[in-house]
């Protein structure tokens, strides 16, 4: 009869400390997260950055196409011989098409850019509220020291 009783008081036992978490072991696992999340904002900061330098690079190039572009369109005449017309429109649609790309790229990268920084606003408000967890747990921890 003691024999039965011992296995089942000592998983009784186990049962009851395992389910109570310590405010320590929420404070570590909290902190934990908050480095994983200072992990994800510091990799989010770099593709950001980066990103940046290349919406800057496309900004060059499409103000520079766009002015090639606008030369291009108001130069074109139509006062010529045919094959001179049809290969300045040939030109001149090259033109326009490229700049169309560059400026649909160039849009693309200010979409990206706008995406990154709701991820890093987002990723900092809940590293916020971690470290609020974690100062309330320790104020907790302190009340009851003073008990």
């Amino acid at each position: 009869m003691t024999y039965k009783l011992i296995p089942i008081v000592f998983l009784l036992t186990l049962l009851f400390s395992c389910g109570t978490k310590s405010p320590e072991i929420a404070k570590l696992k909290a902190k934990e997260e908050v480095l994983d999340l200072y992990q994800e904002l510091n990799s989010l900061k770099i593709d950001y950055e980066k990103e940046k330098i290349e919406n800057e690079a496309l900004k060059k190039d499409v103000k520079n196409l766009n002015s090639k572009v606008d030369q291009k369109t108001y130069s074109f005449s139509t006062d010529t011989e045919p094959e001179t017309i049809a290969s300045e429109a040939k030109a001149t649609r090259k033109a326009l098409n490229k700049a169309e790309k560059n400026n649909r790229k160039l849009a693309k990268s200010n979409k990206k850019i706008e995406k990154i920084q709701r991820k890093i606003d987002k990723t900092q408000s809940e590293i916020d509220e971690l470290n609020k967890k974690i100062k309330f747990i320790d104020n907790k921890k302190v009340e009851e020291i003073t008990k």
